[in-house]
């Protein structure tokens, strides 16, 4: 009971700045599946994607540095596959 106190209390007061991601990332011509494997080894969040529609799409390039997921993703293209929509 006493250790449930005191794990409530710490998820309570933890700053959401402890858990923003760091991401770095530059990779030249890449697909879209290299570039989630690193996201993925870099932020510990798991994307899941249809294999057969990744490796239809285009190579990228992403150079990204300093930035959290999110704005990773924005930056990458405006087309509703990276921003959400």
């Amino acid at each position: 009971m006493r250790l449930s106190a005191i794990m409530l209390l710490l998820c309570l007061c933890a700053s959401p700045a402890v858990f923003a991601q760091d991401i770095n990332l530059s990779v030249k011509n890449e697909t879209l599946e290299t570039v989630f494997n690193r996201l993925e080894k870099q932020s510990g969040y798991t994307f899941f994607y249809k294999i057969e529609l990744i490796r239809s799409l285009p190579k990228v390039t992403v150079d990204v540095r300093h930035v959290s997921l999110e704005k990773a993703l924005e930056t990458q293209g405006s087309g509703p596959f990276f921003n959400g929509k």
